[in-house]
């Protein structure tokens, strides 16, 4: 047995091989599609495309997914690019050695200008806050673009060196120079001179920027950096945690820190450390020449020799393989109490980390050179372990503890280990079911061939909140266990099985969570958990990765996280374990070992939680994993006709954008098959961009989320169409404004209007050849129609005529009966007044007589001169009303005249003369589609007694609703539209008459305008 001391000697060893510790870096070099491995000079345009000028490879620009690259045969001056720059109008820069070119979208163009830099070597490029272009070179100085002609400012002149190394324009836009002799500050035509002199620590200054406190720095050759803070410089090198003295780049990051790109790697200085990546990290090369932050916030290294690197961020940190120390392969993680790992690996043994070294414990340390499968801490902080073939082992104050299946371990092979809240100890194995280790006595108590359940093959235990332990079987039982004892008698066993139901997927982890619900994953079954009363089940339907669940484990937020083939997931539940959110995190993600082992998985004392992989140990930081809002930058890449790039057939005009789309683009109809190819550019994740698109014109919907970057649409009918696509990011976030494309199908000739007009004509030359032969006859025929016709219609028109004529004596010899009545009567003054309005009465009536129609709102001024000439002739004994609906306009509805007085005439004198009581009359007036429908309605005697009383009447003889029913038939004719009269007697709730009503249907739609 190993004494404790040598235990802790091993732990506590500080001797030893450094972490080989990767961050996510993703590299890209010449097998990746880079045309050369020397990344010189980095810089992103607006569509977010970054542009990378090599040395010998010419300008490559990274969309995300693909390299392209120009050459001279694109027309650089030369494929060694030194500095690049984009302007505000969005236009390209390049430095060459030979010049400088600038991109007109579809090539470069050199820029041969007397006055400008013409074939000096440039080495620098800024466009500062007035939109103005700097030019630095290798031997001629500095020159000036305005944006119309090139010069050479004062300062040139009074350079400490004609090299100039970079250039940089600070927060108070003062111009710095960078040269072989010191570091020039240009700033209101005055020219200030940095060098060792002023405390600079070289002369030879590579590069500089500027901190978010306003400190400069300096990058230098073979003297590190240095710092201008308040007029002092402060000097750091290699021993201050610099990479190396030879710094050829200084970057902010506009995050808190400064990068500084050296001989031997990238470091970063946060304002107090300063921390080196260099290859042994991830990072493709050590030397490190050009810096750039993308807008998702990516970092990305241009090396010499190495090609470019991109660092994600820390959400995900790997811990690799040691052939001596640590095995590639980590079967099972887990922390002890002083903050160390401990790791079961392919190497055998266990191997500890203290965050900095590895240390290895085997048989040669007196332990076991078999492999760690299981690790457990029990309450009294021993450590557990189980092998693959030597048993199961103990470690506490008293040294290590070995526990064979031959003293009376369940088996040699152990596939879980946990304890449970009396403190007894079960082990799991894969061929011989459970045993428990009674905390009390000691003694092993085995629980195989349990009946009812198929099998002794147990993956995994867990325990619950209230003693009981979970196991999961190879045939998918789950199945709840309670080990029972007390100090006089053996412990008991008790347990009841849990079936998942028709699918029996083997159970390969348990857990359970702070409500006592246990979740089980699978093997092709995806997760189920269990409430206590039923089964939920998530798979991939759901959005897992896969249904081959390996590990289970839950973060300080309550996520689950489940890690299969594919990577992790971590999923978001809500109410009644219906998934919230699932994200996945892979290779794109930055979790790069992709495959897990089984349970192989912990949370540390900082909420970090560490996975054991095919490829090492990788711990996951959740503070380093900040939801982005950065959305993609959509771009459409190229349309094709058919087979051929649209800007390689005949019908693209104009063409414009760095991808050279046609500004309008008609086709013909037989032109019809198009695909569109598009990308959205998100360096972060690009591989978890999705799209979705919408053609107008053919369909209205956007189609489901996909990941290809193209689509083909065929068989396109003549019309309007208009392309619009969409994207999101890693976090399901998506773009608003879609990128656009419209265009048209031109319909083929025999379409045409001009067509379809000219074969009109010819079928009508055709059609009047034919019946040429029959016009004569035709004519003939027609004219005796024509006159029948013409005659029917005089006809028409003399009765209505008549009808008026006979309408006009009738009302006027009432009138004068009324008038007469008043004579007779001695009353000259009311006979007077009476005769005053009849006039007005009858010159309207001849006025309207003429005509033969006139406005509603004539015949309703008639009818109320009419009606108060006989509300005065009768003492007024009766009162009358006149409606018209809001939607009839009576000035534009026209109606025959003296249609409707008849038969107010006739409520007058037949209904309410013999009324006792005070009558009334109401007219209404209302539309009906095509109808105006008249109502008269009053409340007199009624019509059956009326007829009692008719012989009563003397010699008046109304001829008035005959009249007007006559000119109804007429119209009806005239119109072609339906007329008619309806007369309604009005009865009481007794039967009794309480008056009479009158409705005419006049057709009016014809008349309105």
């Amino acid at each position: 047995m190993i004494r404790k001391t040598t235990l802790l000697i091993a732990f506590l060893a500080q001797a030893g091989l450094l972490s080989a510790q990767k961050f996510n870096f993703k590299n890209f070099s010449v097998g990746e599609g880079l045309t050369q491995s020397e990344i010189y000079a980095i810089c992103e345009d607006k569509d977010g495309h970054l542009w990378l000028g090599t040395n010998g490879g010419g300008v490559i620009r990274y969309d995300g997914f693909r390299f392209k690259g120009y050459r001279e045969e694109e027309g650089l001056k030369s494929n060694f690019v030194t500095a690049l720059s984009i302007d505000h109008m969005e236009n390209l820069w390049v430095g060459t050695d030979a010049g400088l070119c600038k991109f007109n979208g579809t090539g470069f163009v050199y820029i041969d200008d007397e006055s400008g830099p013409r074939n000096s070597k440039i080495t620098a490029l800024l466009k500062d806050f007035e939109n103005n272009l700097w030019i630095g070179t290798a031997d001629s100085g500095i020159y000036k673009y305005d944006g119309t002609c090139f010069r050479q400012p004062g300062i040139s002149a009074h350079l400490p060196a004609k090299q100039v190394n970079c250039l940089f324009e600070d927060s108070r836009r003062n111009i710095w120079i960078g040269t072989s002799r010191g570091a020039v500050k240009y700033a209101n035509q005055n020219t200030i001179v940095y060098s060792r002199n002023e405390g600079l620590p070289s002369n030879l200054v590579n590069d500089i920027a500027e901190d978010d406190h306003g400190s400069l720095w300096f990058a230098t050759s073979n003297s590190g950096v240095s710092c201008l803070k308040d007029s002092v410089f402060i000097n750091y090198n290699q021993y201050d945690g610099l990479g190396s003295n030879t710094v050829f780049t200084v970057y902010n990051d506009r995050a808190g820190s400064i990068w500084f790109g050296t001989s031997n790697g990238v470091t970063r200085f946060d304002g107090l450390l300063f921390r080196t990546f260099g290859e042994r990290y991830g990072l493709a090369n050590n030397v490190v020449v050009s810096i750039h932050k993308d807008f998702t916030n990516n970092m990305w290294f241009g090396t010499s020799g190495g090609g470019l690197s991109r660092l994600d961020n820390e959400r995900f940190v790997h811990y690799l393989g040691e052939s001596d120390r640590m095995g590639k392969s980590v079967y099972s993680v887990i922390q002890s109490p002083n903050g160390n790992m401990i790791f079961g690996t392919s190497s055998g043994g266990i191997t500890i980390f203290n965050g900095r070294n590895y240390r290895l414990l085997n048989r040669y340390n007196g332990f076991t050179s078999s492999k760690v499968r299981v690790l457990h801490f029990s309450s009294d902080s021993s450590l557990w372990i189980g092998t693959g073939d030597e048993g199961a082992f103990k470690y506490n104050r008293q040294g290590f503890r070995h526990y064979p299946a031959n003293k009376g371990l369940v088996s040699n092979a152990i596939t879980a280990i946990t304890s449970d809240t009396a403190g007894n100890i079960w082990f799991a194995s894969p061929d011989s079911g459970i045993c428990i280790l009674d905390k009390k006595n000691s003694e092993f108590h085995k629980i195989k061939n349990i009946k009812g359940i198929a099998g002794n093959t147990v993956y995994s235990l867990a325990p619950d909140l209230t003693g009981n332990i979970w196991a999961g079987y190879s045939n998918g039982s789950l199945v709840k266990l309670s080990y029972v004892c007390n100090d006089s008698l053996p412990g008991e066993i008790y347990f009841s099985e849990v079936g998942l139901g028709t699918v029996k997927n083997s159970i390969r982890t348990v857990i359970t969570d702070c409500m006592n619900n246990v979740i089980a994953g699978t093997a092709g079954g995806g997760l189920y958990i269990y409430n206590g009363s039923k089964f939920v089940q998530i798979t991939r339907k759901d959005g897992l990765s896969s249904d081959n669940i390996y590990l289970l484990i839950f973060d300080s937020n309550k996520n689950l996280w489940a890690g299969s083939e594919m990577g992790l997931d971590r999923i978001t539940f809500g109410e009644d374990f219906t998934v919230a959110e699932l994200k996945h995190y892979g290779i794109n993600e930055g979790f790069k070992s992709v495959e897990v082992y089984r349970n192989s998985c912990c949370m540390d004392k900082e909420g970090n939680l560490w996975f054991g992989t095919v490829n090492g140990a990788t711990i996951y930081n959740p503070a380093e994993d900040i939801p982005v809002n950065i959305l993609p930058r959509l771009s459409l890449t190229g349309i094709k006709l058919f087979f051929d790039d649209i800007k390689n057939t005949p019908y693209a005009d104009t063409l414009t954008g760095l991808y050279q789309l046609p500004l309008h683009l008609e086709l013909p109809h037989n032109k019809n098959s198009l695909t569109f190819e598009f990308t959205g550019i998100y360096h972060r994740n690009p591989g978890a961009v999705r799209y979705k698109i919408m053609l107008e014109g053919s369909d209205n919907n956007w189609s489901p989320p996909t990941n290809r970057q193209e689509v083909t649409y065929a068989g396109l009918m003549p019309g309007d169409y208009t392309f619009k696509v969409i994207a999101c990011n890693e976090d399901g976030r998506w773009t608003v404004q879609p990128v656009t494309f419209s265009f048209t199908i031109l319909a083929p000739f025999w379409q045409a209007w001009w067509f379809r007009v000219l074969v009109i004509l010819v079928f009508l030359l055709i059609f009047w050849l034919i019946v040429y032969s029959r016009i004569r006859k035709i004519k003939l025929k027609n004219k005796i129609e024509n006159e029948k016709l013409e005659m029917e219609k005089n006809i028409i028109e003399l009765e209505q005529e008549a009808a008026r004529l006979q309408m006009n004596p009738h009302f006027i010899f009432n009138s004068l009966n009324s008038i007469q009545g008043f004579i007779s009567t001695s009353d000259t003054s009311q006979a007077k007044h009476y005769l005053a309005k009849f006039a007005r009465l009858m010159r309207m009536v001849l006025e309207n007589s003429r005509e033969e129609l006139i406005p509603l709102e004539n015949e309703v001024e008639i009818l109320e001169n009419y009606l108060r000439l006989e509300k005065l002739n009768a003492n007024d004994r009766f009162d009358y009303t006149i409606k018209i609906d809001d939607e009839i306009n009576s000035d534009q509805v026209e109606i025959p005249p003296m249609m409707i007085q008849p038969f107010v005439e006739n409520a007058i004198i037949h209904g309410l003369r013999k009324k006792e009581e005070k009558g009334l009359v109401e007219i209404s007036f209302r539309r009906a589609g095509r109808w105006l429908m008249v109502e008269i309605k009053d409340n007199g005697i009624g019509r059956a007694q009326s007829q009692i009383n008719k012989p009563s009447a003397g010699k008046h003889k109304s001829t008035g609703m005959s009249v007007t029913a006559k000119r109804l038939e007429q119209l009806e004719k005239q119109s072609g539209s339906k007329t008619g009269i309806q007369i309604t007697d009005l009865t009481d709730d007794n039967g009794a008459a309480r008056g009479t009503a009158v409705e005419l249907t006049i057709p009016v739609e014809a008349w309105i305008t």
